[in-house]
């Protein structure tokens, strides 16, 4: 990594701040830090371990960045005679304040390789969590579940060891013998190179275990054909395999520039060209990785009307989009549908079914652009022409809000006196129906009409005397 430019390292530290900042912001936006609360830490949810690991990775290569962009830039550049041409300062030549700086660098970059693939690992139980959140099914099974975290302890201890066994004293050696100065490259290329590799090497093995997930995810959706649990699984299948792409394109580009390091030739990392675009697409790929990581367990979330937060995707919309589909599939119905039922504005206002009168089922041919989307519109397209909703806590859209989209809720509600209940009753507190329809949600309290009967008797039969 100390062959990349000073530029590359300065580049990354900007966004590394950038991302710490955007994430603190996202994540006490979705759940002002619950995550983080000590109470939810001492139960070890897998959420709190991941958003923890998180914050600790960026904040460690934050700061190796910015050591390294110290030590790139105070020591500068000096000309090659050999190669005429200008090229940075050989670490044999730093001064013993950075090259001491260098060595803790290198210790945190260890840690950061270390807890970023603790992370990695872990989200597999991630997986297992959600799933079992949202389909009540095992992602993983129980050995691979203590498996992982296995393998979070062992790398915690591994690879800051690994920095320690592949250390090197540079303060005692011999600039000027050609000999030694040979000798203490290839041991300083050793020292950088193979813990790079074992990190990435690590890398590689997890997007196995993001492939498998990808498959589940797939036979998961295969077995769900409700919305709102497939729409949140795709979601979660699109995410990783995002993350696949983006790991394995830093993880390989990072192996093919560390190979280069261990040869003679050294054909990338004598190149300044070659060099900037493995450091350009490397810190790409952390970036990307970063903010990818962060959606999967924190994902973009959107105000209903209820003033809860739910899942967003692009295939699911929610209540308070209900007004712009309306509006859209106006435009639709006007131009290109056609209406197959010829009594369709005549609705009866009996019953639970909202069928219109002298017909059994509404048929509506949708436009194209509608006809593939999720099931919902169609429902709003009914809702829309007249056809009574189901949830009581939505109001039924009417031709009247059709004629005029802009009515607000105290003027639909001179229509709308109160819910669409299947039965009879009196609803008490009617003041409080205009702010039950505005957030759609609320307490009712019905009261019944008593009917008292006389019992009698009867005479069916009657005998002769």
């Amino acid at each position: 990594m100390t062959n990349f430019s000073d530029f590359s390292f300065l580049a990354r530290a900007i966004a590394d701040f950038c991302i710490l900042i955007w994430s603190i912001i996202h994540i006490y936006s979705i759940d002002k830090f619950e995550a983080l609360r000590w109470k939810v830490i001492k139960r070890k949810e897998v959420k709190s371990i991941m958003t923890i690991l998180y914050l600790i990775s960026i904040v460690l290569i934050l700061t190796y960045d910015v050591i390294s962009s110290k030590i790139k830039y105070s020591e500068g550049f000096i000309f090659d005679p050999t190669k005429q041409r200008v090229i940075d300062k050989p670490q044999e030549q730093w001064s013993p304040e950075n090259k001491q700086l260098r060595r803790m660098a290198h210790l945190i970059l260890m840690i950061f390789y270390a807890v970023e693939n603790s992370a990695i690992f872990l989200l597999q139980n991630f997986w297992n969590y959600l799933v079992n959140d949202i389909v009540r099914a095992k992602f993983i099974t129980t050995w691979q579940f203590r498996i992982n975290y296995a393998f979070i302890a062992i790398a915690l201890i591994i690879f800051p060891c690994i920095h320690f066994l592949f250390s090197i004293d540079d303060q005692k050696m011999d600039s000027f013998n050609v000999q030694e100065l040979k000798a203490y490259q290839q041991k300083q290329a050793i020292e950088e190179v193979i813990p790079q590799l074992a990190a990435m090497s690590c890398n590689l093995f997890v997007l196995v275990y993001g492939l498998m997930a990808h498959l589940k995810f797939s036979s998961l959706i295969k077995h769900n054909n409700r919305n709102h649990i497939a729409d949140r699984l795709k979601y979660y299948r699109y995410m990783n395999g995002l993350l696949i792409l983006i790991i394995g394109l830093g993880a390989s580009s990072m192996i093919i520039f560390n190979v280069d390091a261990l040869t003679e030739k050294k054909y990338l990392n004598n190149n300044k060209f070659t060099i900037d675009l493995f450091a350009g697409i490397i810190n790409i790929s952390m970036v990307a990785c970063w903010i990818v990581w962060l959606l999967i367990f924190y994902p973009r979330l959107l105000p209903n009307d209820g003033g809860y937060l739910k899942l967003s995707s692009p295939s699911a919309p929610l209540k308070s989009q209900g007004s712009k589909n309306v509006k859209h599939i106006q435009i639709k119905i006007d131009s290109t549908t056609i209406i197959m039922d010829t009594n369709q504005e005549n609705y009866v206002g009996e019953g639970i079914s909202g069928n219109p009168r002298g017909s059994i089922v509404s048929e509506v041919l949708l436009p194209p652009p509608l006809a593939t989307n999720n099931k919902q519109i169609v429902s709003y397209a009914r809702a829309a022409k007249g056809t009574r909703m189901r949830n009581l806590t939505n109001i039924p859209l009417h031709k009247r809000l059709m004629e005029n989209p802009t009515l607000n809720t105290e003027e639909l509600f001179q229509t709308f006196h109160g819910p669409d209940f299947p039965g009879c009753g009196i609803v008490l507190e009617k003041e409080n129906l205009l702010n039950f329809y505005e957030k759609g949600k609320g307490t009712i309290y019905i009261r019944g009409r008593p009917k008292l009967e006389r019992e009698t008797e009867t005479i069916d039969k009657y005998e002769n005397f």
